[in-house]
């Protein structure tokens, strides 16, 4: 059996009540945490690569054609959050020149929402040091010197939907769920396939869980959860074309056999315990930290298995399948990666990819720890303050290890409202643009070349932009 840890464990009603307020208190703390981490978006508001794109994509084409159509594979839910972000800066007096602002809210809040899910998805565990430990991995990630890239931004959340998508079905796998759950579970898991092709891949092996159960309880037929699943993983599979399957996204490289072992390893595993020193590290240490890890999780799995819990034994065996299987579609699809993590350890970039697998690690890692039985108690209590510790210390470290960063935001051309005057005003008089219903404007990030453009329709300019809304705005 599994004794509840007294540490910030209370039980009964008064459980639930505290319980109630610490979810809402989790979402705010969470929110406020990851606003402070990237604040680039209200002190310099610029439109960020796909950002910017798939917004002016939305205002031309539409929100369906954009989603299915902006990738090779859908994005469905990112344009959902770049929509949502759309429709709240119509809204604001300044409308689209509020743009970056109200992405830099959605964002922001939909990790937060993430972390909250984080804090509440274990119903078998009421330990408050374990539900903090687990939503801290989701906003004190450690993102090296670009961070800016990933908060207070959209394009870059779709790493986090795996993660929403587990958290979600864990209740469905271990059979002890509301209607509540499982319609949020199969909606998400729709999205979350429509989104980032690695959650079909959660999808399914949810329901290989599902199906080896009733298997081994000797069920008759198939269940209205496996049925519902199945139609996803239909309609997910659908909506993929084949390049979806073996597209590298941004590491599109050639691939160098010395970067191995830190890319698979120290960058896509062990990065969220090694972080504050990872300039310092070689392939010998982390292939030594990695085999220590490794057999550490499999003797606390054994102890784990040893107490014949049903529920506790399938989230285990859940949340490691997810990371797993999110590991391995990192290390094949992103092999390019290696020609930048190339075995010197002189940078982590790019943080983006892998903040979604470093988050899963640790998730593993939390939840095996959480379900050791009573005797191991001051580690089950230690474990997840540790883990606090690090992540507070990385992330207050997190721009030390490399001494010559990189942005790609420069701020030489203004703001993404500045450029929307100078864009306006190029033709001599302000809105003197007859010729086209729509405005190219040069967006973030910035170098020679710049391929990054969003088509603003005139339309959105007209409706609130005056003469006083550019002059001071006006790039110096």
């Amino acid at each position: 059996m599994y004794s509840k840890p007294s540490v910030l464990s209370f039980s009964g009603a008064t459980y639930s009540s505290v319980f109630r307020f610490a979810t809402f208190g989790c979402f705010l703390i969470s929110f406020l945490v990851v606003c402070l981490r990237s604040w680039d978006a209200v002190t310099f508001p610029v439109m960020y690569a796909e950002d910017g794109v798939w917004s002016g994509k939305i205002l031309t084409d539409g929100f369906w054609h954009t989603a299915f159509k902006a990738r090779e594979f859908p994005v469905l839910g990112l344009v959902g959050l770049l929509q949502l972000a759309i429709g709240l800066a119509k809204i604001s007096p300044q409308g689209i020149f509020n743009l970056p602002i109200t992405i830099f809210i959605v964002g922001n809040t939909f990790v937060a929402i993430v972390a909250t899910v984080a804090f509440r998805s274990i119903p078998e565990s009421r330990s408050f040091i374990f539900r903090i430990a687990l939503a801290a991995a989701v906003v004190l990630m450690p993102l090296g010197f670009h961070v800016n890239e990933t908060l207070g931004r959209i394009l870059n959340l779709g790493f986090l939907f795996p993660i929403l998508q587990m958290l979600l079905l864990i209740p469905i796998v271990t059979g002890r769920y509301t209607r509540v759950q499982l319609a949020s579970a199969l909606f998400v898991s729709a999205i979350a396939g429509w989104t980032f092709p690695v959650c079909i891949g959660l999808t399914l092996w949810a329901l290989i869980i599902l199906s080896i159960d009733r298997v081994r309880t000797q069920a008759i037929g198939f269940s209205h959860v496996q049925i519902a699943l199945s139609a996803i993983l239909l309609l997910n599979a659908l909506g993929l074309q084949l390049i979806s399957l073996t597209s590298k996204g941004g590491a599109n490289l050639p691939f160098t056999q010395s970067g191995l072992i830190e890319f698979a390893l120290a960058r896509t595993l062990l990065f969220p315990f090694i972080a504050p020193w990872y300039s310092n590290l070689s392939d010998i240490f982390v292939i030594f930290f990695f085999l220590l890890i490794v057999i550490s999780i499999y003797l606390l799995v054994r102890i784990c298995s040893r107490e014949q819990n049903k529920n506790t034994n399938i989230v285990i065996i859940f949340a490691w399948g997810c990371c797993g299987i999110y590991a391995l579609a990192t290390i094949i699809m992103r092999i390019g990666f290696t020609h930048m993590l190339n075995g010197h350890y002189s940078t982590s970039f790019p943080d983006r990819y892998f903040y979604g697998i470093n988050i899963l690690v640790v998730f593993g890692i939390l939840i095996t720890v959480q379900f050791l039985p009573i005797t191991y108690k001051p580690m089950r209590i230690a474990v997840p303050i540790s883990w606090l510790i690090l992540a507070i210390f990385s992330v207050t470290k997190e721009n030390d290890p490399f001494p010559q960063p990189f942005t790609f935001v420069s701020k030489d051309n203004g703001t993404f409202a500045q450029q929307l005057c100078k864009q306006i005003s190029s033709g001599g008089a302000l809105f003197d643009i007859k010729e086209t219903d729509s405005i190219f404007i040069p967006i973030q990030p910035w170098f020679d070349g710049n391929p990054w453009r969003m088509i603003v329709p005139r339309y959105e300019l007209d409706r609130v932009a005056t003469k006083d809304t550019c002059q001071y705005k006006s790039i110096p």
